[in-house]
């Protein structure tokens, strides 16, 4: 056989060279699928399959994707048909392991085979990883799977059944669902695996086990069947025992796995809780915990049973605690929770079934009397307030616990550690001090619940461990009055008062309670051990019990405090004020709530204080505190605010007593009044303070400040909209927004820090004291050599917390140190106030809106008709004092108005008197221009009749000059005609020269003579058009301003009518002299166009004479033209008598020129009379419009007369209000036991919501526990793969013995060789088999020593990528494998 395996493995070598190529594998990977596939038809035996199985296994580590690609269906096909054949069903199962896993991206890279250099890019294009497909191939038909589960029957080998679960974990990771499917329908599928849990003695049914318990989890996940199933067939008495075996909490991680499974089959399962409880499994869990189960009955049989039973709880209460024992007992607490996280029946029948069993008091002992690490107890406490929940009998199980709780005792360093660390002290810190512990006497267990919340108890625990004693007080007296009433009544007991059972157990509780409620904060925050969430807790505490109850609160409000600081009983806090008030006395004993505001407001100041510290420290400046910082202050703040919020909702006489003195009000407006410098928290609580006591101040007792005195102050000092705006404001801050139900059990992560921190802080110890050696020789090399020290470099967590410390610095010196991160950490709220706000802030936002005569609730119930009334009556009161306003700015506008037009008037009236005056005294003058104006018109008529007669004399002139010039033209023709015909007859040279000559000085003389006089005449028409024109202009200005007072005149008055009449008749008169001049003016143009006319006639002669001198040669033309001449000469006469005449024309046109200055000298003067008469006419305009304004003012007086009746109505409508709100008065009864019924409706909600709450806290610590749990089985497998190591070590020792003994046999065998047959045979015989059987056993040894290494180092890497550290000694076994 091992010669066979040997030339398999030389095959492979072969294949795996570099030279072999992937052809020839996937050929080979072909050839043995098909003899595999083909083997019932070739008849193939059972040999041959088995060694092409081998072969593939083989093949399956280096070409995955091949194998699987071409092999996996037969080898399927195999496991099916030769399951029965050991050695093959387990080389199968070992090949399809090896097909079926996926690397992950680490142990991929750390495979020395795997191409570093292959790209991202070319890995996606492959696809998903070869493992899936692989499993999707075997499990896509269920016959694999179910042929796979009877392999784990206890009858088959060893390395079948463990290679089988090894397959079958494989699947649950890749395709958890479709495993489980597969597993449902199998015959006997959970029963098989079951199976291997009840395995008895022997590493190999140990190691089966193990395999079996680390699958469960995985199996039965999510899938309620599976965990039905699993159930039924005995899981739980299985995985029990399991526990039982392994030394219950102590055993490790086996009993790591076997809780996770337990916890698996549990989670989401109703059903199964149920069976858990039914199967009496539930008294299994306190055992355990090594908790000692009690006495029936809590009766001892004897003396001696009641000593072992104390003997045996202090050895619970004192034993150790390591990392591993705590994983397992948070496992077992888990458990429990998951056994009350309902809200049904089921969940009270686990409660009673808990504490019937000793669960209760196996947690509270656990939590407040032991030496358990703080996590674990602020988990126990959890689990307790879930069980405390709305279960009556373990609430009185706690009023009447008495425990021993235990107490840290610190050792003191001895000398010799001392010296050691004084004298290397750079080199290490000093020696972490031993710790021991000392057990008080017993107390009631409520007193340690309440001294862990405030913190008084001395117990190991930081905030996470008080956040849960304050949730298991939260559940302990949320609805149990009798608790509530033992603990605020024991604050203050009387004399004669005996407490017995709950009562005297709770009563120095209330002490303990009242005792840091009284504590002044600023007193104490300079000492050593302050604490600042002392008071926040314990107003959380109080707050608890006064929450919804008025029996509760009248209770509280009976305690007073004497100026000494006793505590008294104030019989008559409820009495009636007015009936007989004496409090003014100095020496009379203030209230409980009076002592919490006096801690409020100084705690205000010393915030304000603390601030400003801040502050100037943050700017540079040297400021010393020993105070709390402001953060503290803010949270003391926080929580008085909180208590008496909730001590005043709903109780009319709280709010009394808060409202007793008149500095109450203002030391609570103070913060919500100032706009900056102020937390955005503060300001908000305290408005919802002052808005809780306005709404309830109902109460007509005597007060120091009265709803009605409350409501103009705060409307002055705050207003409305500031008011709603900060108590808004406190929704949005990221410390009431984090607050989640769930905000007390995240606090246990601050214990795990701390323990952690601790466990690190311990290992490192550990290793400084092994290397003190070597750290002596460093610290003597640094002493020698200074300039060989270096500084360390800068961690992470260094740096990131110098930032945050930068950042929170820049917020405070800008005034926001509220925003910081610093200061946000920790607890603030938690979710019982949250729900409490968020289902008031709205109703109190608005309260202060509200009429102090009524009320929210009452304005709430008041019907749609009243309110429509209302709001009308609102509208109408608004347009009212709207209209008054108007009616006061009219008024002053009208005295104005008034004042101004009466001096207006006045002054108009003086005008009047002066134009009038005016007017009379210039009458006489505007008669003589009237008279002047008719002469001047008679005068230019006569002057323009005279310029006719010229005129025409003239035009018959021009007549006569035009003939003339047609007679000459014609002689000139004729002229022509003679010249043409003399020149035919060709005269002499000299004849023609001196009649040329002749010619010549007849022109000169004729041109000189023709020249002047048309210049002359042309100089005359052009004066005679620009004097036409002038005249012209002037004459039509001389109409305008005619027109001008034609105008003005016709807008005088009717008793200047007839003046006016005459004027306007000699104005026309003149008009129509004017057009006549302008007739004559245009007669003179056409006269002048006449003129221009002769010119041309002239420059034509002219030109006829030239031609006539070029061609005339004889004296007769000389003689033609000499007449010719003459008759220009008598033209030009006629032209200076026309010019003469025009002179004449121009004279008369100057007086007439003279005589319009005269008439615009008077049109002036009209002017100026017009310009008067127009002042008057304005003068009676603004008459008429004064008596306008008058008419508007007595329209506004009607108006407001109007208003006044509308007044005397709305006067009306206020009287019947009046009336509706006394109807409205009459149901506040009714109203009163409405709110009695919403209080217990809102009482079931809260009780309905608290389930909810742990329902979702349960379930959140069922995944985390899931989380953890998978950690811890990694964990578990590691170990036990170690102790597997260890195992296989000495088997390898054994396998080089047996090898040993095998050279000697050989030498032995070879020594028997020689001698004869028949007496050796027999032992040879014998020989030779041993030496097969121990052969094949080392064989079989190997090939499970190099799976297990395989394994162990896989598992490694992957506690590594979780970031789990792993030993160094087994580093160094790995190594040594290597």
């Amino acid at each position: 056989m091992l010669h066979g395996f040997n030339i398999l493995r030389q095959q492979y070598s072969n294949l795996a060279k570099p030279g072999g190529g992937n052809q020839s594998a996937i050929s080979t990977v072909q050839t043995l699928a098909d003899r595999l596939a083909k083997a019932d038809e070739n008849g193939i035996d059972i040999e041959d399959r088995r060694a092409a199985v081998l072969a593939l296994k083989g093949l399956s580590r280096d070409h995955n994707r091949a194998v699987g690609e071409h092999a996996l269906p037969a080898l399927l096909t195999s496991l099916q048909r030769d399951a029965k054949d050991e050695d093959t069903a387990r080389a199968l199962i070992e090949c399809c392991i090896t097909l079926c896993e996926v690397q992950s991206a680490d142990s991929a890279a750390s495979n020395p085979n795997h191409n570093q250099q292959t790209p991202k890019r070319k890995l996606h294009e492959q696809g998903p990883p070869p493992g899936l497909l692989h499993t999707d191939v075997f499990l896509e038909q269920p016959g694999p799977l179910h042929c796979l589960l009877p392999l784990l029957a206890p009858d088959r080998a060893f390395y079948t059944r463990f290679a089988s679960l090894q397959l079958l974990g494989s699947l649950l990771r890749n395709r958890p669902h479709r495993v489980q499917d597969h597993v449902l329908v199998a015959p006997g599928g959970c029963g098989a695996i079951l199976e291997c849990l009840a395995e008895g003695a022997g590493s190999s049914a140990e190691i089966v086990r193990n395999e079996a318990l680390l699958l469960l989890p995985h199996l039965v996940h999510g899938n309620a069947d599976i965990q039905k199933l699993v159930a039924f067939e005995g899981a739980f008495e299985k995985l029990l025992d399991v526990c039982a075996a392994e030394g219950r909490v102590e055993g490790g991680v086996i009993v790591q796995d076997a809780l996770e499974g337990l916890e698996a089959l549990l989670r989401y399962n109703v059903s199964n809780q149920n069976y858990f409880r039914e199967t009496l499994s539930i008294p299994m869990l306190a055992p355990l915990l090594f908790y000692p189960p009690g006495p029936p009955n809590n009766e001892f049989a004897s003396k001696h049973a009641e000593q072992e039973y104390a003997r045996q709880l202090e050895a619970f209460c004192f034993q150790d605690w390591d990392q591993q024992k705590v994983t397992n007992a948070k496992i077992v607490l888990d458990i429990a929770a998951l056994l009350i996280g309902g809200q049904g029946d089921g969940r009270r029948a686990n409660q009673g079934a808990l504490l019937q069993c000793g669960m209760t008091k196996c947690l509270l002992d656990l939590a407040l009397a032991s030496t358990a690490p703080a996590s674990l107890k602020a988990q126990a406490l959890h689990v307790a307030a879930s069980l405390m929940q709305a279960s009556r009998p373990n609430q009185d199980l706690l009023s009447t616990l008495l425990v021993q709780p235990v107490t840290l005792v610190s050792a003191p360093i001895p000398d010799a550690l001392e010296r050691q660390s004084g004298e290397h002290e750079h080199a290490a810190q000093p020696p972490v001090p031993e710790v021991s512990f000392s057990r008080s006497e017993p107390k009631p267990a409520v007193v340690c619940l309440v001294d862990t919340a405030i913190g008084t108890s001395g117990a190991k625990g930081a905030l996470g461990f008080r956040a849960a004693a304050i949730a298991c007080f939260r559940a302990y007296v949320a609805d149990n009055m009798d608790a509530r009433l033992a603990i605020i009544n024991g604050m203050a007991p009387d004399a004669d008062d005996k407490h017995d059972g709950a009562a005297a157990s709770a009563a120095p509780a209330g002490k303990v309670l009242l005792e840091a409620i009284l504590q002044n904060p600023s007193t104490h925050a300079s000492s050593a051990n302050a604490d600042a969430y002392k008071h926040l807790v314990a107003a959380m505490l109080f707050s608890y019990l006064l929450r919804s109850s008025e029996t509760a609160k009248k209770a509280a409000r009976a305690i007073a405090v004497n100026p000494d600081g006793s505590i008294v009983r104030n019989a008559r806090a409820d009495q009636d004020a007015a009936a007989d008030d004496d409090d003014d006395d100095d020496d009379a004993p203030s209230s409980l709530i009076q002592v919490v505001v006096g801690n409020l407001t100084l705690s205000e100041r010393e915030l304000a204080d603390a601030v400003r510290k801040e502050r100037a420290s943050a700017m540079g400046a040297t400021v010393s505190s020993a105070s709390y910082s402001a953060a503290d202050w803010t949270r003391i703040m926080i929580g008085y605010l909180v208590l008496l919020s909730v001590w005043l909702f709903e109780s009319p006489l709280s709010v009394r007593d808060f409202l007793s003195e008149s500095a109450t009000l203002q030391a609570v407006i103070q913060p919500v009044a100032q706009s900056s410098g102020v937390d955005p928290l503060i300001q908000g609580l305290a408005a919802f303070l002052l808005g809780v006591a306005y709404e309830f101040d109902t109460d007509p007792g005597k007060a120091a400040v009265t709803r009605e005195t409350m409501h103009p102050i705060l409307h002055s000092r705050i207003g409305a909209d500031q008011f709603a705006v900060r108590i808004g404001r406190v929704a949005d801050d990221v410390r009431f927004r984090e607050v989640t139900p769930d905000v007390l059990e995240k606090l246990i992560v601050v214990e795990e820090q701390a323990e952690a921190d601790e466990l690190r802080a311990k290992q490192q110890a550990e290793a400084r004291a092994a290397a003190a050696a070597a750290a002596a020789a460093a610290a003597a090399a640094k002493a020698s050599d200074p300039s060989a020290a270096s500084a360390e470099p800068a961690k992470p967590e260094d740096k990131e917390k110098a930032d945050e410390e930068a950042q929170d610095k820049d917020l405070e010196v800008n005034g926001l140190g509220h925003l910081s991160k610093r200061r946000r950490a920790g607890l603030w709220f938690d979710w019982s106030f949250v729900e409490f706000w968020r289902a008031n802030s709205t109703l109190i936002s608005k309260t202060i809106t509200v009429d102090p005569a009524s009320s929210s609730a009452a304005q709430a119930a008041v019907p749609a008709e009243l309110l429509d009334a209302q709001r009308q009556a609102e509208a109408l009161r608004d347009t009212v004092a709207k209209q008054a306003r108007e009616i006061e700015v009219l008024e002053k506008r009208i005295e104005e108005l008034s004042a101004q037009h009466a001096k207006e008037i006045e002054a108009l009236r003086s005008q009047l008197e002066t134009a009038e005056t005016t007017v009379s005294s210039h009458a006489p003058q505007l008669q003589a221009a009237q008279t002047e104006l008719e002469q001047l018109k008679s005068a230019q008529a006569a002057a323009l009749a005279d310029i006719q007669t010229r005129h025409d004399a003239v035009a018959a002139q021009l007549q006569e000059t035009q003939a003339r010039e047609e007679s000459s033209n014609g002689k000139v023709l004729q002229l022509t005609s003679e010249m043409a015909r003399i020149s035919a007859g060709k005269p002499s040279q000299k004849e023609f020269a001196a009649l040329q000559k002749a010619h010549d000085e007849l022109k000169k003389k004729q041109d000189v003579e023709a020249g002047g006089s048309s210049n002359t005449a042309m100089k005359d028409l052009l004066e005679a058009r620009e004097l036409a024109t002038k005249r012209a202009d002037e004459i039509a200005a001389l109409q305008e301003k005619v027109a001008a007072l034609e105008a003005s005149t016709a807008d005088r008055a009717p008793a200047q009518a007839q003046g006016e009449g005459e004027l306007q008749k000699k104005l026309d008169q003149a008009l129509r002299e004017k057009a006549e001049l302008e007739s004559k003016a245009a007669e003179l143009k056409a006269s002048s166009a006449a003129t221009s006319n002769g010119e041309e006639l002239q420059a034509k002669l002219d030109q006829a004479l030239r031609e006539k001198a070029e061609l005339e040669g004889k004296a007769a033309e000389l003689e033609a033209a000499t007449a010719q001449i003459a008759q220009l000469k008598t033209q030009a006469e006629a032209k200076l008598a026309l010019e003469k005449k025009i002179s004449d024309l121009e004279a008369s046109h100057t007086a007439a020129e003279g005589q319009t200055k005269q008439l615009e000298e008077l049109s002036q003067k009209h002017a100026a009379l017009e310009t008067q008469l127009a002042a008057l006419d304005k003068v009676a305009q603004e008459k008429a419009e004064l008596e306008k304004k008058l008419k508007t003012l007595d329209a506004a007086d009607a108006k407001a007369n109007d208003l006044e009746k509308k007044l005397a109505d709305l006067g009306k409508v206020e009287k019947e209000k009046a009336e509706l709100e006394k109807k409205v008065q009459t149901l506040g009864a009714v109203e009163k036991q409405k709110k009695e019924l919403e209080a217990k409706v809102k009482q079931l909600e809260k009780s309905t919501k608290d389930n909810k709450q742990l329902e979702a806290k349960a379930k959140q610590l069922d995944q985390l526990t899931k989380e953890k749990k998978e950690l811890e089985a990694k964990v578990k497998t590691f170990d036990q793969l170690t102790k597997e190591k260890k195992e296989l070590e000495s088997k390898a020792a054994q396998v080089d013995k047996l090898t040993k003994e095998k050279t000697e046999l050989e030498a032995k065998l070879k020594s028997l060789e020689g001698a004869s047959k028949s007496e050796g045979g027999a032992e040879l015989e014998t020989l030779r088999t041993e030496k097969d059987e121990i052969a094949k056993e080392n064989e079989d040894l190997l090939v499970l020593l190099e799976e297990l290494t395989q394994k162990r180092k896989k598992d490694k890497a992957r506690l590594k990528e979780k970031g789990e550290e792993v030993s160094e000694d087994e580093d160094e076994d790995d190594d040594d494998d290597e």
